[in-house]
């Protein structure tokens, strides 16, 4: 019998589902991955996931305790899940509890920003820091909060769903006036379109920024600006120790940083880009097996 138990982390977007064994010496085992398919009824999505888990639980060489799962929305008191664009057949299925009934293990969500600070706090930039704000900026933006080591959610477990809220006050939220429509990967994709009438993706953009596209790097520059704000915002609110930056966007990082930086003006704040990289969400989603702020079921 095996001497140790591993947790199976787990994190699922959009466009991808991707799993792993996190071992007791958080040594991170190899990615498996299947496509989401977002659009397909939710029964066949949890088939896939449960598939994914019971090849790594058959591959393992040690007990596998849980299972830990990030998910890009948040969840309910039964463990089901918020409303969600990438996931919109999910809504309201019972998918933590789906799961444990099949595999018979403990299975814990939680939301993928959550995971990713987690992440980080526990074995990644964040270590030794008390309070970790970690950004995620992919095609939108996430926050998630890390406090002790654990992940804060709220008392309705809503902390960090700042993708919605308003960037201008004498108007509702709406897709023009949240924070998501300026600070996002899908916001330089629209500024770069409405600026040259060209639709490119984010990278594309980057590329030909890097490369002296003037339009480009207006972009970038109003990004890094836009990015500032929000980071002052989180400050003002929670004064973290650390800030840790996420998601495919910080590849354009050097094309940001400055008009970020001078938004902050003297302001000592530590900002860093992750160190875990895509596995953070993964290696915070083992790491809910050991939050008492997450609930978690039993088949």
């Amino acid at each position: 019998m095996p001497s140790q138990t591993s947790v199976i982390g787990m994190d699922i977007g959009a466009t991808w589902m991707r799993a792993a064994i996190v071992d007791a010496q958080a040594k991170l085992g190899p990615i498996t991955r299947r496509p989401t398919e977002p659009q397909r009824p939710p029964q066949q999505i949890a088939d896939d996931i449960a598939a994914m888990v019971e090849q790594l639980v058959a591959s393992a060489d040690k007990a596998i305790s849980a299972i830990g799962i990030g998910i890009p929305t948040t969840l309910d008191d039964d463990g089901r899940l918020d409303p969600s664009p990438n996931l919109p057949t999910l809504t309201r299925f019972p998918l933590r509890d789906t799961l444990a009934d099949r595999l018979g293990l403990p299975v814990h969500m939680d939301n993928d920003a959550r995971c990713f600070a987690l992440g980080e706090a526990r074995y990644g930039a964040g270590v030794n820091c008390r309070v970790v704000a970690g950004l995620t900026l992919g095609t939108g933006i996430g926050l998630g909060i890390a406090i002790d080591g654990k992940p804060h959610r709220g008392a309705h477990r809503q902390a960090g769903e700042i993708w919605r809220a308003p960037n201008r006050l004498d108007r509702p939220p709406n897709d023009q006036t949240n924070v998501e429509a300026i600070v996002s990967g899908m916001a330089i994709e629209r500024a770069y379109h409405a600026a040259t009438g060209t639709k490119l993706d984010g990278p594309e953009i980057a590329r030909r920024a890097a490369a002296g596209d003037q339009a480009a790097q207006r972009i970038f520059t109003d990004f890094g600006r836009a990015l500032g704000n929000v980071i002052l915002w989180i400050a003002d609110m929670l004064d973290p120790d650390v800030y840790v930056l996420g998601g495919s966007v910080t590849d354009a990082f050097d094309l940001f940083a400055q008009s970020m930086r001078q938004v902050l003006g003297d302001r000592s704040l530590r900002i860093v880009r992750s160190t875990l990289g895509p596995q953070a969400a993964i290696y915070g989603a083992a790491a809910l097996r050991s939050s008492a702020c997450v609930r978690s079921t039993t088949g």
